[in-house]
């Protein structure tokens, strides 16, 4: 027999006896349901895929973005993106000023083939993931990306692990720290607050900028303390300072991590290596177990130079590095301004 209106309308007028502290017993269940639900909110972060040719939302191998901007601008922090093998730019037409923006908490991971169910199984080393700038005629820099990665506020995890970042051109004439002139393939924001990504398992090649080829550290009163491990910095150029990295402190701290990297054939006027400067401020770079080699300057620093002022605190701490074969028209591989006094301002003799 099943239920008609009737019956459930005398369902309805049933008289059912509700314990005396039923108010307080229904109060506590809701809030234990709104506390599970957000803590399920919490840890439900999603995982996005890419791969080249993908015309899906994301969710799967199967149905991946094809396009890496689509991927960013669904993620928030907490979410993975894992990118298949191929070459992806941040632009499909010429514009210069487009960048691949990561937002805050989320990470990216290159080197996967496409099925892969478990992140340790990626290989990024064979299966090369490539950013690249060269938007416009092959061979062409000046119609090239001027920023392929931004970094704003990013997070301790904010990641950026097994990707080629390559020729980008920041040839914009803008004075000061900005991502038109400065950090072709990665500029770092932490101006006014905080901003210290990993970047990881990375190879920054063939990227040009007037200041800060590859990266670019600002935390104008801010800070900036990025750890960069395990990453190679091939043939990057300055028009004139920091032909790999600029670290700039005015005013902040900038205090990046730098280990086990490979800096190779890199050039500038000054710093063709590492540049660090901070007006007012701080900057430190620790520099472990990294190489040196190749690097050509026009003046000097092929490895650091250290832009100093009266009371500024720029010095690096160099450990365990390898230093041969480096080419500085005038000058040292380290120096401070062209001083002598390069070890007793701080920066250790490498072993």
């Amino acid at each position: 027999m099943g239920f008609n209106l009737l019956s459930l309308s005398s369902f309805n007028n049933c008289d059912v006896k509700r314990p005396a502290n039923w108010k307080s017993y229904m109060k506590k269940t809701i809030c234990f349901a709104l506390f599970f639900a957000l803590l399920g909110g919490l840890y439900a972060n999603n995982r996005y895929m890419v791969a080249v040719g993908g015309l899906g939302d994301g969710s799967s191998w199967g149905q991946a973005f094809g396009d890496l901007q689509q991927a960013l601008a669904v993620a928030s922090s907490g979410d993975e993106i894992w990118v298949a093998a191929g070459t992806y730019k941040p632009s499909s037409s010429l514009d210069r000023n487009a960048s691949f923006h990561i937002p805050v908490g989320v990470s990216l991971w290159g080197g996967f083939n496409g099925t892969e169910t478990d992140k340790a199984a990626r290989d990024w080393q064979r299966y090369s993931c490539v950013l690249s700038g060269d938007l416009g005629l092959p061979n062409e820099p000046n119609d090239n990306s001027q920023t392929i990665i931004y970094f704003d506020q990013a997070t301790t995890g904010t990641v950026l692990d097994g990707f080629v970042i390559e020729q980008a051109t920041a040839n914009a004439f803008a004075r000061g720290a900005d991502p038109g002139a400065a950090g072709a393939a990665i500029f770092n924001n932490g101006a006014n607050g905080a901003s210290s990504p990993l970047i990881r398992n990375c190879t920054f090649r063939d990227n040009r900028a007037r200041e800060g080829a590859a990266i670019y550290n600002y935390s104008a009163n801010g800070r900036c303390e990025p750890q960069i491990i395990n990453c190679q910095f091939i043939r990057n150029e300055a028009n004139f300072n920091g032909g790999a990295i600029f670290n700039n402190g005015d005013d902040g701290i900038c205090n990046p991590k730098i280990i086990s990297c490979h800096f190779i054939a890199n050039q500038a006027v000054y710093g063709a290596s590492l540049l660090n400067t901070a007006r007012s401020g701080e900057c430190i770079p620790l520099v472990e177990s990294s190489v040196f080699k190749e690097n050509r300057t026009s003046m000097g620093g092929t490895v650091v130079y250290n832009k100093l002022g009266n009371g500024d605190r720029v010095y690096a701490i160099l450990t365990d590095c390898t230093i041969e074969e480096n080419y500085p028209a005038v000058g040292t591989h380290v120096e401070n301004n062209g001083r002598t006094a390069a070890l007793a301002a701080g920066v250790k003799p490498v072993n």
